[in-house]
């Protein structure tokens, strides 16, 4: 037997109850269909089983959907029908633009209905791009971020000062907005002020 096999052995040998959680999709108990890392709102279904909080944890994603449906009606307002958005993070190394499988692409995609440029696969989690990319993607509201290292940094000043010499949609109509780094991460909280924070930048362009 592995030693991480022992050790999971011996934790449910000496206390009890013990659950491992995986990062992996992994079902926790036999009544609930498994942790999965891209779905924040199963994840919470699963804890709340766990934990007998079912009622609390369907009560935190009813709020969740309520303040979505919100928001969408002030977006309509804001953006265009047709109107295309794009979530750009410059790392350092490269350029990356992110689709709709987690973290505030699927709040800007799914939860809140925006429309990405129509070669973009919103199934994607993100994909490495050149500045001809984002050419070629030409959205008309473009939010953009990098990571908190100083080679990013000076990328990002980079990146910026190149989009100013290209005729980008984004860049004519003033709808280009720098966000904070930590609203792309993983956790339900954190999707919810990223909620507000996308209804601050495009309510403040133009």
């Amino acid at each position: 037997m592995s030693r991480p096999s022992l050790f999971y052995k011996s934790l449910r040998q000496k206390h009890s109850p013990t659950v491992f959680i995986g990062y992996y999709r992994q079902r926790l108990a036999e009544s609930t269909s498994g942790l999965d890392r891209d779905n924040w709102k199963e994840s919470i279904r699963e804890f709340s089983y766990l934990l007998n909080r079912q009622k609390q944890g369907a009560g935190w994603i009813e709020k969740y959907e309520n303040k979505i449906a919100l928001a969408k009606s002030e977006l309509r307002n804001l953006i265009e029908n047709k109107e295309t958005v794009l979530l750009v993070i410059v790392t350092g190394r490269e350029i990356r633009v992110y689709g709709g499988l987690r973290q505030l692409g699927s709040v800007l995609y799914h939860d809140l209905g925006l429309q990405p440029p129509h070669s973009l696969l919103i199934e994607d989690y993100y994909i490495s791009v050149t500045l001809d990319t984002i050419l070629m993607f030409n959205p008309d509201h473009l939010f953009i971020s990098c990571w908190d290292t100083q080679k990013a940094k000076v990328e990002l000043t980079r990146f910026m000062m190149r989009l100013q010499d290209m005729n980008l949609n984004a860049i004519t109509k003033n709808q280009v907005y720098e966000f904070r780094l930590w609203l792309n991460f993983h956790a339900p909280l954190i999707h919810e002020i990223a909620i507000d924070e996308v209804l601050r930048l495009v309510s403040t362009s133009g």
